[in-house]
């Protein structure tokens, strides 16, 4: 089947109901937006060339990380703080700190951040002396959050 092909459901009759139409539902396993503030003095053309590195399919392939998506950019009002975003599209398979590692590889981390939901799993084996202000538990794990 190509990819426009058409999609038989599920449950339910295989045409659109004539006047409510149709629902297309569908999950993903989940997705932790996840970002890397580097410590002093590094620029924006740093958290850029490290993103380029560790992100899958990176630069030097070698170095890339499966399942990460990373852009480097820099953060308004903040002090021109230069900042690693990442989208860790399998947490299950790549936690935080081999992220957290990839970076520090390249530049000194000032403190992390979680954006959204995360499965406990995320953060195993994190460093304890990365800092990351506003986190707690029993909020931003999904298996609490959820619980």
């Amino acid at each position: 089947a190509g990819p426009h092909a058409p999609l038989t459901p599920d449950f339910g009759p295989p045409r659109m109901h004539p006047t409510a139409g149709a629902t297309l539902v569908a999950a993903r396993p989940p997705l932790v937006a996840f970002n890397l503030q580097l410590a002093a003095p590094a620029t924006i053309a740093d958290a850029r060339a490290i993103a380029a590195l560790i992100r899958e399919h990176g630069e030097k392939g070698e170095q890339g990380l499966p399942g990460l998506r990373a852009i480097g950019v820099e953060l308004q009002g903040e002090g021109g703080v230069a900042q690693v975003s990442t989208n860790v599209e399998r947490p299950f398979e790549l936690p935080l700190a081999t992220v957290v590692r990839a970076v520090r590889a390249h530049a000194p981390v000032a403190s992390a951040e979680l954006v959204g939901l995360a499965p406990a799993t995320a953060f195993d084996g994190f460093p304890q002396d990365v800092p990351m202000p506003g986190f707690d538990p029993a909020r931003h794990l999904i298996e609490n959050a959820l619980g």
